[in-house]
């Protein structure tokens, strides 16, 4: 059984790599913005988070959450882990980033300034961030874009 909490830069593939988890390997993929789970996974009461995390866990015997959580939602990241998800942070260049999010989004100026101020809250709270996601951060997104093969990077996750 695993129950992985995939969250990292906008643009890195997360979304991707999550389908191709549900395609190919039967996970069971949970987009907190689409499955309407982000408002328990943000509460402020640590205890409805950590109910929230346990009932996702429960919905399959393999899950994968994706969450391109708002550093200042760290607390409920690590209520989220407590709960036994094994969290990966997808990172690596941020100009590379940001030209796959340009492209998904095309000429929606708000939804760059959007990724913009992510980036930058990410920047501030990477400290915390590289904390809670210790030992378990992969550069998946290079100059390019290029992204790491999902191949590589269930075989990074899911080693022994």
């Amino acid at each position: 059984m695993s129950a992985l909490l995939i969250a990292g830069l906008p643009g890195a593939g997360k979304s991707q790599f999550c389908g191709w988890l549900a395609q190919e390997h039967g996970f069971a993929h949970i987009e907190t913005d689409v499955d309407g789970v982000v408002n328990a996974l943000a509460a402020n009461d640590l205890r409805v988070v950590l109910a929230a995390a346990t009932e996702l866990k429960e919905r399959a015997p393999e899950v994968a959450l994706e969450w391109g959580f708002r550093p200042e939602f760290l607390p409920q990241v690590r209520a989220v882990i407590g709960a036994g998800f094994d969290p990966w942070w997808f990172g690596g260049s941020e100009a590379a980033a940001r030209r796959s999010y340009a492209r998904r989004v095309r000429r929606d100026h708000g939804a760059m300034r959007a990724f913009e101020t992510q980036l930058a809250a990410i920047r501030r709270e990477w400290a915390g961030i590289a904390e809670a996601f210790e030992g378990h951060i992969l550069p998946v997104v290079d100059l390019g874009p290029t992204f790491m093969p999902p191949e590589d990077i269930y075989r990074s996750i899911m080693r022994p």
